[in-house]
């Protein structure tokens, strides 16, 4: 057993202290000198005489929690002060949220000795206005229905998984029956749709969720022009209704000429020519905020004297494919040929308004109740979901 004297002994002979007896860095660092003004010990923030810096289960908790539970964000980056980079807690907040961890929820995080209104209002700042960690996420999903109702119990199948994953917008290719489509919206109720002109046999669509945005334009594309795109572009400009700032979108459902044979690579070449034109186009008219998704039947990964996706994979073009990295990994889409050909492509523009917070292929053939290939599509959809940054 140490005592006071046996401690007081030790230093006078310069030796070192037990370990039991030692600090950690940050306590270290504030036995230097006085610790920056912050919350009292007992000081809290969900209740008590503080008041209430953010609502559980609001956006701003959700950014809180990520920033408290992140590895990466140690305790000197959370006591380092603002100027600095850092988030300005008490050295001592800071070194109790990093020895909490995981912190599941805010009456956690408010347990924190040293954690109170201050600190929660520093972590607040810094979740939600500087790193952008408080989002409302925004689906998109891109989904090759195959021959739309491919059976009877195609329309239920796809309600089902709207219903599980609500995205905003759903672009849908290969729409045959328009009265089926119709029919279908019965089942999803809260939910806008919109077909796009026909083509020789299918067609494209929109499903958009009335309650994440609005539909301020319709505009049907390339009609006139079978040979670049056999079935007619749907450009649908949508407000999004939970943007902190005013914010529009326009949402465009493509598919693009199927087959392997060189007139057919061609023909999808000069349509993402095409399409390369129209995001010019936008971007230059202040509408940067474009969002492409479809069936293109072709793979990302082509080697570039094949690749038909030049002009939108350069970097003047100024957008991103979100599906690139599932390509990369080998990810399908179209499971008969086990190939990567449904994508979703984003400019800056509407990356910088929401920024991408992940993409996957959704294997519904493995994880449906039913014969998904059978009954729904020889097509997995494709869901990217950004993020509609809120500040605090």
């Amino acid at each position: 057993m140490t005592t006071l004297r046996s401690t007081l002994l030790l230093v006078g002979l310069g030796l070192a202290l037990p370990a039991c007896l030692e600090e950690s860095p940050l306590a270290a660092q504030s036995a230097s000198g006085p610790d920056e003004p912050g919350d009292p010990r007992d000081d809290a923030f969900l209740s008590g005489t503080a008041g209430t810096c953010v609502e559980p289960g609001s956006i701003a908790a959700e950014g809180v929690l990520a920033l408290v539970n992140d590895p990466e964000v140690d305790a000197v980056l959370l006591d380092a002060p603002v100027d600095e980079g850092g988030v300005g807690l008490d050295r001592r907040a800071a070194q109790g949220i990093v020895d909490a961890r995981p912190i599941l929820d805010l009456a956690a995080l408010d347990a924190v000795p040293y954690v109170g209104l201050r600190a929660c209002e520093a972590l607040a700042e810094r979740a939600c206005n500087v790193d952008r960690r408080c989002v409302v996420p925004v689906g998109l999903m891109s989904w090759n229905t195959e021959h739309f109702p491919l059976t009877p119990a195609a329309p239920e199948g796809v309600v089902d998984i709207v219903d599980e994953h609500r995205p905003a917008f759903v672009g849908l290719q290969e729409v045959e029956d328009p009265a089926a489509f119709t029919a279908m919206l019965d089942d999803l109720p809260g939910y806008t749709g919109i077909l796009g002109e026909p083509g020789p046999f299918t067609r494209v669509g929109l499903l958009l969720d009335d309650a994440q945005a609005d539909v301020v334009e319709v505009e049907h594309l390339f009609v006139d022009d079978g040979w670049a795109f056999p079935r007619p572009v749907l450009a649908v400009r949508a407000q999004l209704l939970h943007a902190a700032v005013p914010t529009k979108v326009t949402f465009v459902v493509v598919h693009l000429k199927a087959m392997s044979d060189a007139t057919s690579q061609s023909r999808r070449a000069l349509a993402v020519q095409k399409l390369r034109a129209l995001v010019d186009q936008r971007r230059a008219s202040g509408d940067g905020e474009v969002v492409i998704v479809g069936d293109w039947n072709d793979e990302l990964g082509d080697l570039p004297g094949s690749n038909v996706f030049g002009p939108l994979l350069d970097e003047a073009a100024g957008a991103t494919f979100l599906t690139l990295d599932e390509s990369d990994a080998g990810e399908a889409t179209l499971i008969p040929w086990g190939s990567m050909i449904d994508h979703v492509l984003a400019t800056q523009e509407a990356l910088d308004a929401m920024p991408h917070q992940r993409t996957e292929v959704l294997h519904l053939d493995q994880t449906w109740s039913g014969d998904y290939v059978s009954t729904v599509s020889d097509h997995r959809p494709v869901l990217s979901v950004l993020g509609l940054p809120h500040p605090w």
